[in-house]
């Protein structure tokens, strides 16, 4: 639903003459629906999100936009058929915003917020975890000490489960099998391979 406002925000801030890139078959059917000449108005307002495809349309012929559809093939079925989207050369990016840290490849310093906010941060190249926590001695029980060999009993045994079921579903994380999401399947196995548990 956000997708066809997200569009719109993006057609309204860019310069005139600008070329905007859609990648989706969806987004490509709906735009070809909403810019026939062809559809009735009501047929128009059936569209899901109709106001903001208008919206588009008329930034489109407001600003001269060039628009470019490219159809990527096995997009939004990869963990389905394990074929993942072939993208021709033409459509790889050749240069890549700041933050990414992409060191070999071309980069440019992006004016958007994720870069802006990204320059903001001082970050230091050394991390050294903090081993001496100032825990507030309010939460801490009296007798404590007595469950601690139960509760890490109990930690190796939620994390040989998790574990198993990582390797059996092949997910690569642990808060992929607590949400139910699951983003990248992996084909192979390794269990010298440390897992995020």
């Amino acid at each position: 639903m956000g997708f066809a406002w997200a569009e719109a925000s993006n057609a309204g801030t860019c310069p005139e003459h600008s070329d905007i890139h859609f990648y989706s078959q969806n987004v490509i059917d709906t735009y070809h629906k909403t810019a026939s000449k062809l559809i009735s108005i009501r047929q128009t307002l059936k569209i899901s999100n109709n106001i903001a495809w208008r919206l588009i349309n008329e930034l489109v012929l407001l600003k001269h936009l060039t628009l470019f559809f490219h159809k990527v093939k096995a997009h939004f079925d990869f963990p389905n058929t394990d074929a993942p989207p072939v993208f021709s050369p033409e459509l790889r990016a050749r240069e890549f915003p700041g933050f990414m840290e992409e060191s070999d490849k071309k980069s440019y310093e992006s004016q958007k917020v994720l870069s802006i906010l990204y320059r903001s941060i001082n970050v230091s190249e050394e991390h050294a975890p903090q081993t001496n926590l100032n825990v507030d001695q309010r939460l801490y029980v009296d007798g404590y000490e007595e469950f601690l060999d139960d509760a890490r009993k109990l930690k190796r045994e939620y994390d040989a489960s998790i574990r198993g079921l990582m390797n059996q579903f092949r997910i690569m994380t642990e808060i992929e099998v607590i949400s139910g999401y699951i983003v990248n399947t992996i084909t192979k196995v390794n269990k010298k391979r440390l897992r995020d548990v």
